[in-house]
């Protein structure tokens, strides 16, 4: 979109200038004063500005995005380590969500073979590290997993 509007901008401000320089040839104050600029129209003006605020917000909007994804690589580079991080009982509850990708809590406990205590205690350590996410379904508990190896 910079680029572009660049590419325009060079176009459009060309154009305008050899249009002044033939208005500016005619024009009959040519050594008392009448210069090249007066001969450039306020519309011109006008697409000039426009372009250019076209170009800042296309460089701003590509550097945001650098910036975010340079953020989603951390993220995802830290969750990878917190998952090698797993290991027992967590491991193999978050194993078990990984292999469904979606799980009833009550699944899970049946799963895993766990108690349901140890099951949810298991669940609030992984949703506070990001991996899993517990969702409300009337009387039930859907997990989802937030983060894959």
């Amino acid at each position: 979109m910079s680029a572009f509007s660049l590419v325009v901008l060079a176009i459009f401000f060309s154009s305008a200038w050899q249009l002044a320089e033939i208005s500016h040839a005619q024009c009959a104050l040519v050594n008392a004063g009448c210069t090249v600029f007066m001969h450039i129209p306020l519309t011109s003006y006008i697409g000039f500005a426009v372009l250019i605020a076209l170009a800042a917000s296309g460089i701003y909007i590509f550097l945001r995005l650098k910036s975010e994804e340079k953020i989603i690589v951390k993220t995802t580079a830290a969750l990878a380590q917190a998952i090698k991080k797993l290991s027992g009982d967590s491991k193999t509850v978050f194993d078990a969500v990984a292999a469904e990708g979606t799980i009833f809590q009550s699944d899970l406990i049946r799963k895993t073979g766990f108690s349901k205590v140890k099951v949810s205690r298991i669940l609030d350590r992984l949703e506070m590290g990001g991996l899993v996410e517990r969702r409300r379904r009337g009387m039930a508990n859907v997990i989802v997993l937030k983060a894959r190896v």
